[in-house]
Order: structure tokens, then sequence, then C-alpha cells
């Protein structure tokens, strides 16, 4: 009777350990570097776009001059790329590839654009 009572006890103290196991592996999970560069619709590269972990205010970057970013993210994230006068686009983070993101113009954005310009100037007279 005691062996049961002990081999009972042994399985659900193993059990309990497999159980708590599964969220340290979580809490560790792998990151991944996503690399990539961001495009306009005439394929020029886009400067200062930003790029950001979806969800995730606070881990980001920008574009650098030859439109490249790289980012660090959990495995299984998405990026969310945008730029001023384009449609934001998300992308699931790949690692060991270059990305190319190509941005489309935001047509109703430019519509809301109005520029105003005030001044005036007086002609000034040389004595």
């Amino acid at each position: 009777m005691k062996e049961n009572v002990r081999s009972m006890k042994n399985r659900l103290l193993l059990l309990l350990v497999l159980f708590l196991s599964v969220p340290i592996g979580e809490a560790f999970a792998q990151n991944i570097t996503v690399k990539g560069t961001v495009l306009d619709s005439t394929g020029e590269t886009i400067i200062g776009a930003s790029v950001v972990e979806k969800g995730k205010t606070s881990n980001g970057t920008i574009t650098d001059l030859d439109g490249h970013f790289t980012l660090t993210v959990p495995r299984g994230a998405k990026i969310v790329i945008s730029f001023v006068g384009m449609e934001s686009q998300e992308v699931d983070a790949v690692s060991g590839q270059d990305l190319s993101i190509t941005l489309k113009d935001d047509s109703q954005a430019l519509e809301e654009v109005v520029v105003i310009g005030y001044g005036g100037s007086k002609a000034r007279k040389d004595p």
C-alpha cells in the first residue's frame, strides 16, 4: 500500500514538473533578426520609414539612407511598416532572408492635405 502511494506521489510530482516547464520554455522563446529594404511604388528606397513590431510601440527602428532596416523580434511576430503619405503594410517577420517591402501611395491621405500660405512684402526704397 505504501508503495502505491509513493508511486502515485512521484507521478504527480513528475506531471507537475512537466506542466510548469511549458511556460518557462515560452518565456525563453528565441528571437530572430529581420532585415529588409523599404521601397515606394516607383522602386525608389524610402529613407526614415517606420518599422515596428506589431503591438510593441517600444520595439522598432527606421530605415537608413539606403532604405534598409534591421530589427530583432520574437519568432512568429509581425512587423508594421509605415511612412507619411503611404499605406501601412503588415508582414510576417522572417529570419535569414532580406525582405523587400513596397509601400503604396495613400491617395486618400494626399487628398486631405491642404496648404495655406500667408505673407506680404513692401517694396523698399533705397535713399
